[in-house]
């Protein structure tokens, strides 16, 4: 897991704040198996805790967070991100994305993020944090890298509150589904016929069977 905070506009030195605190409560849902690191961007990137460093050691870096008023450069630091992140071993890796998503990026576009996404497995999810009613429709682009690259968009309100729903299970999106492989070639060598394989689940919802 790494957080990714956009620390580019001076006049958002409240949300940064604010940012801190929530990313405390994001941590009081960590489990045993997640590894999380903090990086934050203007117009470079800062990979200010390693992931693999600690909640206390994550949430002392975001609290010294400050804007600088350097040119926002989204796409090109969330790529940098994502081959961070990548370097990982990991089975699983998400970007927590916060942004109000101005980018003032000329060379590199929303689709060379998701190509770099999906090219190195890394889910976005993102929490929009709107600059103001006009500019709120900056967070579209932020929507879109999440639903390109499977991972959640979350909005924050005018008060820049997150949901509490998304406060109670922040990892719900990373830590559900997978996959499995079965091997059927010893059973289709023992027979002629195609072999038929119906499976079992038990889940919290009841049982389902999948033929």
């Amino acid at each position: 897991v790494l957080f990714l905070i956009d620390t580019s506009d001076p006049g958002r030195q409240v949300v940064i704040n604010r940012n801190a605190g929530q990313l405390m409560q994001i941590m009081e849902k960590l489990a045993p198996h997640h590894r999380i690191g903090l990086a934050s961007f203007d117009k470079g990137l800062v990979l200010n805790v390693p992931v693999g460093g600690t909640a206390s050691e994550v949430a002392a870096a975001a609290r010294s967070l400050t804007t600088t008023g350097l040119t926002t450069e989204l796409y090109r630091n969330t790529i940098r991100a994502i081959e961070t992140l990548a370097r990982t071993n990991a089975d699983r890796k998400v970007i927590f994305l916060l942004s109000d998503g101005q980018a003032e990026d000329k060379a590199y576009f929303h689709e060379d993020v998701v190509r770099a996404a999906l090219r190195y497995g890394v889910i976005i999810n993102s929490l929009g944090f709107p600059r103001s009613i006009p500019l709120s429709v900056a967070l579209q682009s932020l929507r879109r890298l999440s639903e390109e690259t499977g991972g959640i968009y979350i909005e924050t309100d005018t008060s820049f509150d997150l949901p509490a729903s998304f406060l109670q299970a922040p990892f719900d999106n990373i830590d559900r589904g997978g996959q499995f492989i079965i091997d059927l070639q010893p059973l289709a060598t023992a027979r002629p016929d195609p072999p038929e394989v119906t499976i079992n689940f038990e889940t919290s919802t009841g049982r389902v069977s999948a033929s």
